[in-house]
C-alpha cells in the first residue's frame, strides 16, 4: 500500500490459536465485529477480531500493527492499519484506501486514542 510516501506491508491476521482464545476466556482480549470495507483484502466486513487492550501499555505502536482505536470526531471506534508512528501520535490507514476514511481525512490521531493490536481473527 502506498499512501504518498508512506509504504505498510500487508501483513496477514493469524487465525485464533487455544493460547488467544484462552486469553479472551480469561477477559485480557475484546472481541470486535468488523463493520465495513476500509480493511479489505485483510478483514471483510462481519469478520470478528480479538484486540489486546494491554499491547501498548508500556510500548509504542508499529508500522503495520492493526489497531482498534477511537474515531477523533465521532463516537464509533475504527479498525484500521498504523501508518507511521510520530512522538506520541499515530497515522492510521485502512488496507482498501478507496473506501476508507483514515488519517488522510483526519490526520493524526493520539496513541491514547488506540484502544489495543488486533491479535487474532475468529
Amino acid at each position: 500500500m502506498s499512501l504518498g510516501t508512506l509504504r505498510v506491508k500487508l501483513k496477514p491476521v493469524p487465525g485464533l490459536t487455544f493460547g488467544e482464545f484462552f486469553q479472551w476466556l480469561i477477559q485480557r482480549r475484546r472481541r470486535f465485529k468488523v463493520g465495513g470495507d476500509s480493511m479489505l483484502p485483510t478483514l471483510a466486513p462481519d469478520d470478528h477480531v480479538l484486540v489486546d487492550p494491554s499491547a501498548y501499555g508500556t510500548a509504542m505502536p508499529s508500522s503495520g500493527d492493526i489497531v482498534i482505536a477511537r474515531h477523533p470526531y465521532q463516537a464509533v471506534f475504527v479498525i484500521k492499519r498504523i501508518g507511521r508512528v510520530e512522538d506520541s501520535a499515530v497515522e492510521l490507514v485502512g488496507d482498501n484506501p478507496r473506501s476508507s476514511t483514515d488519517s488522510r481525512i483526519y490526520g493524526l490521531i493520539p496513541v491514547e486514542r488506540v484502544l489495543g493490536r488486533v491479535t487474532s481473527r475468529i
